[in-house]
């Protein structure tokens, strides 16, 4: 039984592990990863099962884990990478603006933020 709880967690945390490697790289690297995860999950459970053929339902459960996992790990890392990224052009535009600020002036932001407004309510007006 904790054979069995070492080789679930092991693909469980193999596959968290990928998936958050892939899902953090900003590339495409799923071409290379995928191969060599599959290629690993098969030898690995050709291996097990030659040898271990009562524990099927254990190899069953190792791989599951690791598929569910490798994704959920993508999914996460991809979710963080764009929350940084979103973060950066935040903290961008918060940093061109107070530029504009100081090279401009308060009072002339204030006529050109007055002039935005009038000109959207303009063309909200008119539709």
């Amino acid at each position: 039984m904790k054979g069995s709880l070492l080789i679930i967690f092991g693909f469980a945390m193999l596959g968290i592990t990928v998936g958050w490697l892939t899902g953090d790289s900003g590339e495409q690297v799923l071409s290379s990863v995928l191969p060599a995860v599959l290629s690993l999950v098969g030898a690995l459970a050709v291996y097990l099962i030659g040898h271990q053929l009562r524990d099927s339902a254990v190899i069953a459960s190792g791989v599951a884990s690791l598929a569910i996992n490798l994704l959920v790990g993508t999914l996460l890392a991809a979710a963080n990478a764009d929350q940084a990224a979103s973060a950066a052009v935040e903290i961008k535009e918060a940093q061109a603006g107070a530029a504009l600020r100081e090279v401009i002036g308060k009072d002339k932001i204030s006529d050109l933020e007055s002039l935005a407004n009038q000109a959207i309510a303009k063309s909200s007006a008119e539709k």
